[in-house]
């Protein structure tokens, strides 16, 4: 989303420059960049509809993640970070318990 406030903060650099323009008593100036202005909200505006739409799609598809690890005292924290990180999470302390689970989430 970074790049949405960049986009809004140089949409409104241009539309100061094209006030100042006016200002200034450049007509031809002032309408260049008031265009400029324009392409830039419309960018900005096309990109923060982007990112809105990925956002939605990543909370409706949780990726899963099926990890093997023995040692109980890694499983708590593993488990944990991942989910913190929006991450379901699967747990196998063997390789065939892990092939179990993936055939049967397959």
């Amino acid at each position: 989303m970074r790049h949405v406030y960049v986009r809004g903060m140089i949409s409104a650099i241009w539309l100061i420059v094209a006030a100042a323009s006016g200002v200034s008593g450049k007509p031809k100036d002032a309408a260049r960049y008031a265009v400029l202005c324009i392409l830039f909200l419309y960018s900005t505006y096309t990109a923060w509809k982007k990112a809105k739409k990925t956002a939605r799609r990543r909370k409706l598809m949780m990726e899963t993640i099926l990890y093997v690890e023995d040692d109980l005292s890694l499983i708590d924290g593993l488990e944990y970070t991942l989910e913190t990180n929006g991450y379901s999470v699967d747990n196998a302390r063997t390789v065939k318990q892990a092939l179990a689970l993936f055939n049967s989430k397959s």
